[in-house]
């Protein structure tokens, strides 16, 4: 009965590893030209503003656009890491504040951070999916 617990806890504990375990990043190619919906999450103030941006990719160098819940630039640039799966974007918002992302594709969505250097602080999570 005892080695039937231990093992019993032991399937329990490698279950709990991961459910907490980060997502791992999918690597290979990846088409994401187009638009997607996002959902960003901040840690600062709580709120989670939700729209859509288009991207496109040329070789390792990807462009887009977010449809801004503010008076932001819209405009994004980076590139994405096809070995890695991790697509790292920057904007300058044109309000002091330069915003970064950093995304790792797991199956057909990209999720991870993004943070605000500069007048508007911030930090937290950003999720694309179509």
């Amino acid at each position: 009965m005892k080695n039937r617990n231990i093992k019993f806890m032991g399937i329990l504990l490698v279950l709990a590893c991961l459910a907490v375990s980060p997502a791992v990043a999918t690597p290979g190619y990846f088409y994401f030209d187009g638009g997607w919906g996002y959902a960003m999450h901040s840690n600062v103030s709580g709120a989670t503003h939700v729209g859509s941006l288009t991207l496109n990719r040329y070789g390792s160098y990807v462009t887009g656009a977010f449809a801004a819940f503010d008076r932001s630039n819209p405009f994004v640039d980076g590139s994405y890491d096809p070995i890695t799966g991790t697509l790292t974007l920057s904007r300058d918002t044109g309000l002091e504040t330069i915003q970064t992302f950093i995304l790792r594709r797991v199956g057909g969505k990209l999720t991870g951070t993004f943070r605000n250097r500069g007048r508007y602080s911030d930090f937290g999570t950003i999720s694309f999916g179509e």
